[in-house]
């Protein structure tokens, strides 16, 4: 292995953990006002598919800005499934992550994944700002 590889490879190592960081962060900011409004959150499937295209477009958005390839995007969006979602099992984010790219391909997905992506980059921009976005996107399922 070339010194070139190693440092190649500590690069990456280094995005993905700033991916995650600031995923998790994210994410904490994101789910604070639907925890509190809705006692059993993960327990409505229904919501599966707002939540997790959500975060999917905040992921996006970082992949796209630090050049992370496509199938990258996915493995680490699973991974970030596993240890925010899943408990670690990485079967279900698996499942889950599937389910999301697949809703990222239909118009209700994308949308969510708009509304998380610009959010996200909103956040990034200011992130002392509390966001009440995912929120409102629940609320406006609830009332369909």
């Amino acid at each position: 292995m070339s010194i070139l590889d190693i440092l190649t490879k500590k690069k990456k190592k280094s995005i993905y953990g700033e991916i995650h960081e600031l995923l998790n962060l994210f994410t904490e900011m994101s789910l604070k006002i639907p925890m509190q409004k809705r006692k059993n959150l993960f327990d409505n499937e229904v919501y599966y598919p707002i939540i997790f295209s959500y975060f999917l477009g905040a992921m996006d958005y970082l992949g796209q800005n630090n050049n992370v390839k496509k199938t990258e995007t996915r493995k680490i969006f699973q991974i970030y499934l596993a240890n925010n979602f899943t408990n670690g099992d990485m079967k279900i984010a698996k499942s889950l992550n599937c389910f999301v790219w697949e809703l990222s391909k239909e118009s209700k997905g994308m949308e969510y994944m708009r509304r998380g992506r610009n959010t996200f980059k909103s956040w990034m921009e200011n992130r002392f700002e509390s966001s009440s976005s995912l929120n409102r996107l629940l609320i406006e399922a609830e009332e369909q």
